[in-house]
């Protein structure tokens, strides 16, 4: 963000602030949300790792890998475009 960005958005935000307050909250509720959020995205791979592991699926399985790579599609030769758009 630019610092031209960043001021009009800082004056924007000062002016809704003043016309909608937005509740204070109590940082020790702040930091255990953000506890939270931080141990779910640590330990939920984790633990379907495990849920896979237990039920026989096959390694990657519980990360959504596809078996086999699928082909990436084929741009279209620039030639091919502009003579088409021309035509």
């Amino acid at each position: 963000m630019s610092d031209a960005d960043a001021a009009r958005f800082t004056e924007a935000y000062r002016e809704v602030r003043k016309h909608f307050p937005v509740p204070a909250v109590d940082p020790k509720w702040v930091a255990l949300a953000t506890f939270g959020y931080v141990a779910f995205g640590v330990y939920s791979p984790r633990v379907a790792a495990v849920v896979a592991k237990k039920r026989g699926a096959a390694p990657g399985a519980s990360r959504g890998a596809s078996p086999a790579p699928m082909p990436a599609p084929q741009a279209p030769e620039v030639a091919d475009w502009f003579s088409s758009v021309v035509n």
